[in-house]
């Protein structure tokens, strides 16, 4: 899948909607697809908080929207990051995908397992791309886990 999506994306600037502009969706994803231009354009952002809509609307020139679900029946991009509260990620993700967008779902993407399956089976059945996002696999401890997983 990561060859499939890296050509995918080496073949087009990918249109992004951003769904909560709190810590993650602001200060990590925003921040970091605003370093890479000639992949990532931020074309819609969903807020509940009209402050963090405005800044959106100033700061990325984009499309914004009260709620999610409105941002994604407005549609006209290809990726959705999901940094809605962690409680609405099972969700959120379910919405984008069946709305047929590639999703990339915040951590935790899912509490309990039975919700983290009905994220995958939405994928499968959409087509779409479900990518959880961990940003911590650089740290010493989860480099540790992987190793002891590769390991057998």
């Amino acid at each position: 899948m990561g060859c499939y999506w890296s050509t995918y994306m080496a073949e087009q600037i990918l249109k992004v909607g951003i769904a909560g502009q709190g810590r993650s969706g602001f200060d990590i994803h925003a921040r970091w697809l605003r370093t890479v231009p000639q992949k990532y354009q931020i074309v819609a952002v969903a807020d509940l908080l009209p402050e963090r809509r405005n800044q959106a609307r100033q700061e990325f020139g984009c499309r914004v929207y009260k709620t999610h679900t409105d941002m994604l029946r407005a549609g006209g991009f290809d990726l959705v990051i999901n940094a809605l509260p962690s409680l609405l990620h099972p969700l959120g993700s379910i919405q984008a995908l069946n709305a047929g967008f590639h999703t990339v779902s915040e951590k935790p993407s899912a509490v309990k397992v039975a919700d983290f399956d009905k994220m995958v089976a939405a994928s499968r059945k959409s087509g779409k791309f479900l990518l959880p996002f961990q940003n911590s696999r650089f740290q010493p401890a989860f480099i540790k886990i992987r190793e002891l997983f590769d390991s057998g």
